[in-house]
C-alpha cells in the first residue's frame, strides 16, 4: 500500500465516539447532547469534525418514534445511547431500519440500559476492529487487482472495487434487518361502498354550497353599506343644499 492511500484511509476511518464511561449519569438537555457530541467530533479529521447533528434532526427522530418517547425535556441515559447509534448508523441505514431494529430489540427486551449501553460498548470495539479490516481489505484488493495506485487509472479501479464491495456489505445489512426485524405490514383499508362514496360527494357539495352561501352573505353585506355610505352622502348634500 502506498503512502497516499494509507493517508486517506486513516483520515477516512479516524472517526472518535462518545464511550459510556463519557456520559454523565444524569439526563441530559438537547443542548448538553449536542455539545458532548460536537466536543468529542473535534478529535477526529476534518471530515468528522464537519459532520452536522443538529436540535431539528434529533426532534426528527423523536417524531418517527425512532427514539423512546420524551418525559418531559430532557433525554434518558437509554435515549442518548439511541441518538449516538443513529448519528453513527444514519450514513449506512435509513431512519426507518433503525427504528425497526430498535422496535426489534424492545420486543425481546434488549432496549433496556444494561442491554443498550453493552450493545454500545460492544460496536465501538467492532468499529476498532473495522478500521483495521478497511486497511487489511483494501491492501489484499490492491494486490489481488494487481493495481499500480501511482497510475491514475489503477487509482480509481481501487476506489470503484471498494465502492462495489461497500454496497454489497450494506445491502447484507439490510438484508439481515428484513430478515429479523421485518417491516410491519399496515392493515388494509376497506375499499369504500357505494353509499361512502355519495355520502362523500354530498359533503363535498354542502361545503361548496356554505362557502357560496357565505360569499353572498359577505356580498350583501358589502351592498348594504355602500347604500348606507350613499344614503348618507345624500342626506349631506341636501343639508347644504338646504342651507
Amino acid at each position: 500500500m502506498n503512502e497516499e492511500l494509507e493517508k486517506v484511509i486513516s483520515a477516512a476511518t479516524s472517526d472518535v465516539d462518545l464511550s459510556p464511561a463519557e456520559l454523565p449519569r444524569i439526563d441530559l438537555y438537547l443542548d448538553q447532547i449536542l455539545s458532548l457530541i460536537s466536543e468529542k467530533n473535534a478529535q477526529g479529521s476534518d471530515r468528522y469534525q464537519e459532520r452536522i447533528l443538529t436540535k431539528t434532526m434529533i426532534n426528527n427522530y423523536s417524531k418517527e418514534g425512532a427514539i423512546l418517547p420524551l418525559k418531559g425535556k430532557k433525554y434518558n441515559r437509554q435515549q442518548v445511547l439511541q441518538i449516538l447509534f443513529i448519528y453513527s448508523l444514519k450514513s449506512t441505514l435509513s431512519i426507518g431500519e433503525i427504528k425497526r431494529i430498535f422496535d426489534g430489540l424492545a420486543a425481546s427486551g434488549s432496549l433496556e440500559i444494561d442491554e443498550i449501553e453493552s450493545l454500545w460498548e460492544d460496536y465501538l470495539r467492532m468499529k476498532t476492529h473495522s478500521r483495521a479490516e478497511t486497511f487489511r481489505i483494501s491492501e489484499s484488493v490492491q494486490k489481488d487487482l494487481d493495481l499500480n495506485l501511482e497510475e491514475d487509472g489503477d487509482y480509481l479501479r481501487l476506489m470503484l472495487a471498494l465502492v462495489s464491495l461497500s454496497a454489497y456489505l450494506k445491502s447484507v445489512a439490510e438484508e439481515m434487518i428484513d430478515a429479523r426485524f421485518p417491516l410491519k405490514e399496515e392493515p388494509e383499508a376497506e375499499k369504500p361502498t357505494k353509499a361512502d362514496k355519495i355520502a362523500e360527494k354530498a359533503g363535498r357539495v354542502a361545503e361548496k354550497a356554505e362557502k357560496i352561501a357565505g360569499k353572498a352573505e359577505r356580498i350583501a353585506e358589502k351592498a348594504e353599506k355602500i347604500a348606507e355610505k350613499e344614503e348618507k352622502k345624500k342626506a349631506k348634500k341636501k343639508e347644504k343644499d338646504q342651507a
